[in-house]
């Protein structure tokens, strides 16, 4: 449901990135969209959850030479968020 050119952003666990269940969401996004960042933290995002967790910035992009010209920004905050928004 996303235009062209429109942007999303999702929080999810990282293992998707390295793991074989996360390779179908990778091959999709890749046919569909160009990646502007992914977005690691070193702590804990969400109460109680014990994983390492990603923000993916995702841009809808139809043209495929473009989708394949596109510069990845991966990105690893080692500072906790509140030191940062301080």
């Amino acid at each position: 449901f996303l235009s062209d050119n429109g942007h999303l952003c999702f929080l999810t666990s990282s293992q998707w990135l390295d793991t074989d269940y996360g390779f179908k969401l990778q091959e999709f996004i890749l046919r569909h969209f160009e990646v502007v960042a992914i977005f690691e933290g070193m702590e804990p995002w969400f109460t109680g959850a014990r994983v390492a967790t990603a923000a993916t910035i995702i841009k809808r992009q139809k043209n495929p030479v473009k989708r394949m010209a596109n510069v990845v920004r991966f990105v690893q905050i080692r500072r906790r968020i509140a030191e940062i928004l301080a």
